[in-house]
C-alpha cells in the first residue's frame, strides 16, 4: 500500500491506495490549545463503494510529539465492510524542522491495565485480604491460664 499525504483547511489527509482497488483515506485535525491530534474521519473506497468508516477512530490520538500505535486495528461501518489493519502506527504532526522519517514515542491503543491484570490484582487483593483476616485472628489467641495457679498442683487429666 503506497500512501501520500496532503493539507486541506489546516487538516492532514492522508491516502492511501493498494494494488486490489482499496483506497483509504484518513483525515487527521489538531487541538493546538490541547497539543494534541485525532483522527477526525475515515474513509474507504473498494469496487467503486465508498465506506465511512466509524468504530473506534474517535480512540486514535495522541499528543503533537507522539505517534499511535495499534497492534490490530479494526474499523467498521454500518454496511458490513470491516477494514483490519495490523500493525498501524501513524504521526501526522512531526516536530522539528529535519525531514525526519522516524517515529517518535507510541501511544498504544492496549491500555495500561490489561483484563488479565486487572483479575490478577483482584485475585491478589482477595487473598491478602484473607492472609490478613487469618493472621490477624491467630495474633488474638489467648491462652487458658485463668484455672492456672503457678504455686499450687498442676492439673492433670488422666485419660482412660
Amino acid at each position: 500500500m503506497t500512501f501520500s499525504d496532503a493539507i486541506t483547511d489546516g487538516d492532514i489527509v492522508l491516502t492511501g491506495s493498494s494494488t486490489e482497488g482499496l483506497q483509504v483515506v484518513f483525515t487527521f485535525t489538531s487541538s493546538i490549545s490541547v497539543s494534541y491530534w485525532n483522527l477526525k474521519e475515515a474513509t474507504a473506497t473498494y469496487e467503486n463503494n465508498e465506506y465511512n468508516l466509524t468504530g473506534s477512530i474517535s480512540d486514535i490520538y495522541a499528543p503533537l510529539s507522539f505517534s499511535y500505535h495499534c497492534g490490530d486495528l479494526v474499523l467498521t461501518d454500518s454496511a458490513n465492510f470491516q477494514l483490519d489493519i495490523t500493525y498501524f502506527q501513524v504521526q501526522p504532526f512531526f516536530n522539528g524542522t529535519d525531514n525526519t522519517t522516524k517515529f517518535s514515542d507510541a501511544y498504544d491503543c492496549v491500555g495500561f491495565t490489561t483484563v488479565p491484570i486487572w483479575s490478577g490484582l483482584f485475585v491478589t487483593s482477595i487473598l491478602l485480604l484473607i492472609m490478613t483476616f487469618g493472621i490477624t485472628m491467630m495474633m488474638d489467641i489467648r491462652t487458658m491460664d485463668r484455672f492456672d495457679d503457678a504455686k499450687g498442683k498442676t492439673i492433670t487429666v488422666t485419660a482412660e
